[in-house]
Protein backbone atom coordinates (compact mmCIF):
# COMPACT_ATOMS: atom_id res chain seq x y z
CA UNK A 1 0.00 0.00 0.00
CA UNK A 2 1.43 3.47 -0.54
CA UNK A 3 0.01 6.73 0.63
CA UNK A 4 -2.66 8.15 -2.84
CA UNK A 5 -0.57 9.52 -4.71
CA UNK A 6 2.57 9.91 -3.90
CA UNK A 7 5.28 7.68 -5.66
CA UNK A 8 7.23 5.03 -2.97
CA UNK A 9 10.15 6.75 -0.86
CA UNK A 10 13.46 5.41 0.26
CA UNK A 11 12.72 2.11 -1.03
CA UNK A 12 10.06 0.98 1.36
CA UNK A 13 8.12 -0.52 -1.84
CA UNK A 14 4.70 -0.61 -2.48
CA UNK A 15 3.35 -2.31 1.34
CA UNK A 16 4.97 -0.23 3.56
CA UNK A 17 3.81 2.76 5.11
CA UNK A 18 7.07 5.00 5.62
CA UNK A 19 8.04 2.65 8.24
CA UNK A 20 4.71 2.79 10.63
CA UNK A 21 2.30 0.31 11.40
CA UNK A 22 0.27 -0.58 8.22
CA UNK A 23 -3.42 0.80 9.08
CA UNK A 24 -4.87 -2.11 7.07
CA UNK A 25 -3.06 -4.94 8.74
CA UNK A 26 -4.28 -4.16 11.82
CA UNK A 27 -7.71 -5.06 13.23
CA UNK A 28 -7.85 -3.34 16.55
CA UNK A 29 -6.10 -0.83 18.07
CA UNK A 30 -5.90 -0.44 21.63
CA UNK A 31 -4.91 2.21 24.23
CA UNK A 32 -4.15 1.40 27.59
CA UNK A 33 -4.58 3.30 30.86
CA UNK A 34 -2.29 1.28 32.83
CA UNK A 35 -2.23 1.67 36.73
CA UNK A 36 -0.97 -1.22 39.22
CA UNK A 37 -4.54 -1.54 40.90
CA UNK A 38 -7.04 -0.92 37.59
CA UNK A 39 -6.45 -0.38 33.80
CA UNK A 40 -9.21 1.27 31.18
CA UNK A 41 -8.67 0.39 27.62
CA UNK A 42 -10.03 2.24 24.42
CA UNK A 43 -10.71 -0.04 21.87
CA UNK A 44 -11.15 0.84 18.32
CA UNK A 45 -12.16 -1.83 15.28
CA UNK A 46 -10.25 -0.70 12.72
CA UNK A 47 -13.34 -2.69 10.45
CA UNK A 48 -16.53 -1.40 11.75
CA UNK A 49 -15.33 2.01 13.16
CA UNK A 50 -16.58 0.72 16.69
CA UNK A 51 -15.06 2.18 19.64
CA UNK A 52 -16.00 1.11 23.09
CA UNK A 53 -13.84 1.76 26.67
CA UNK A 54 -13.21 -1.36 28.99
CA UNK A 55 -12.02 -1.29 32.53
CA UNK A 56 -10.75 -3.80 34.45
CA UNK A 57 -8.45 -4.62 37.29
CA UNK A 58 -4.66 -4.37 36.71
CA UNK A 59 -3.71 -8.06 36.63
CA UNK A 60 -1.39 -8.20 33.95
CA UNK A 61 -2.92 -11.36 32.83
CA UNK A 62 -5.94 -10.52 32.70
CA UNK A 63 -5.32 -7.43 30.89
CA UNK A 64 -3.58 -10.28 28.11
CA UNK A 65 -6.62 -12.17 28.10
CA UNK A 66 -8.96 -9.55 27.08
CA UNK A 67 -6.39 -8.41 24.22
CA UNK A 68 -6.01 -11.53 23.10
CA UNK A 69 -10.01 -11.89 22.94
CA UNK A 70 -10.37 -8.80 20.61
CA UNK A 71 -10.78 -9.41 16.63
CA UNK A 72 -7.14 -10.03 15.08
CA UNK A 73 -4.59 -8.55 14.51
CA UNK A 74 -4.38 -6.27 17.53
CA UNK A 75 -2.26 -3.71 18.34
CA UNK A 76 -1.70 -2.26 21.67
CA UNK A 77 0.09 0.75 23.27
CA UNK A 78 0.34 2.25 26.52
CA UNK A 79 3.08 4.48 28.75
CA UNK A 80 5.12 3.41 31.37
CA UNK A 81 4.80 3.63 34.68
CA UNK A 82 4.94 1.70 37.74
CA UNK A 83 4.06 -1.33 36.40
CA UNK A 84 6.72 -1.90 34.25
CA UNK A 85 7.13 -3.95 31.16
CA UNK A 86 5.34 -7.26 32.14
CA UNK A 87 2.44 -6.39 30.55
CA UNK A 88 4.30 -5.85 27.00
CA UNK A 89 6.03 -9.25 27.91
CA UNK A 90 3.03 -11.35 28.36
CA UNK A 91 0.89 -9.81 25.23
CA UNK A 92 4.86 -10.61 22.84
CA UNK A 93 4.37 -13.85 24.45
CA UNK A 94 0.49 -13.96 22.96
CA UNK A 95 1.59 -12.72 19.58
CA UNK A 96 0.27 -8.99 20.41
CA UNK A 97 1.98 -5.97 19.16
CA UNK A 98 2.44 -3.71 21.62
CA UNK A 99 4.34 -0.09 22.13
CA UNK A 100 5.35 1.06 25.27
CA UNK A 101 6.20 4.78 25.01
CA UNK A 102 8.59 6.65 27.33
CA UNK A 103 6.55 8.79 30.13
CA UNK A 104 6.97 12.63 28.84
CA UNK A 105 7.77 11.43 25.62
CA UNK A 106 4.14 11.23 24.27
Amino acid sequence: MRCAGLSPRNGLGEDRNHGGADMAQVRTWVGLDVHAAKVVAAIADSESGELAVQRMGGATAQVAEFCAGLAAPVRVAYEAGPTGFGLARELAARGIDCTVAAPGTC
